[in-house]
């Protein structure tokens, strides 16, 4: 999305967790982010990936995703490729159904603090778009950013970017990796503030 002064890079999935996607509404076009979320995890979209492979997300195309996570998490990579694929425990469908949110404020919560999310989003490569931005395209908003496979590339290409993501641990992975490159032009944006009243406002 080109936005004034800008472009808007934004995740289908956070767009629809907002409400914004069709059926996201329940009885009196009351919004029902439980009902939604929980129709997601009982489809393919939070299901095992067993075709998954770390080796296959290492490489130019993912811009080092695996090399660093090995470094910011410090586990092996069988210990890694049992979370890329979302094997037992480690699948996000796993974890959402151990926690169970109950309520909005549960459900913000589990996303907020979910750590099965930040294996889950390795497997996604930039948006096209990022691939051909210059840096007269910046500064970009890179809107619900997970593992920073957008971020990344991006700043490589010299365009400045904002980052902002409801996810504590997928932000610091990503701050890990633009820190860890020196990549100057990010800026991190958190969804919680004083302006908000330190309450999840993406």
């Amino acid at each position: 999305m080109q936005g004034r002064g800008g472009v808007v890079l934004g995740c289908v999935l956070a767009l629809a967790w907002a409400g914004v996607c069709e059926g996201a509404a329940g009885e009196g076009g009351a919004l029902d982010e439980i009902g939604w979320c929980r129709s997601v995890f009982s489809k393919k979209t939070g299901q095992p990936r067993p075709h998954y492979s770390v080796d296959k997300y290492r490489g130019p195309e993912f811009h080092g995703v695996i090399e660093d996570l090995e470094l910011f998490t410090g586990l092996t990579t069988n210990e890694l490729e049992v979370r890329v694929k979302r094997l037992n425990q480690f699948g996000f469908h796993t974890e959402h159904a151990f926690l169970d949110p109950k309520s909005n404020a549960e459900l913000a919560w589990y996303y907020a603090t979910s750590a099965t999310y930040l294996f889950a989003l390795v497997p996604h490569p930039p948006i096209s778009a990022v691939l051909g931005m210059k840096p007269a395209n910046g500064p970009v908003l890179d809107y619900s950013g997970g593992v920073g496979n957008n971020i990344v590339p991006l700043l490589e290409r010299g365009v400045a970017a904002h980052y902002i993501g409801i996810n504590s641990l997928e932000e610091d992975f990503a701050r890990f990796r633009v820190e860890r490159r020196d990549l100057p032009g990010a800026t991190f944006l958190s969804p919680r503030s004083e302006k908000t009243g330190w309450k999840l406002d993406a």
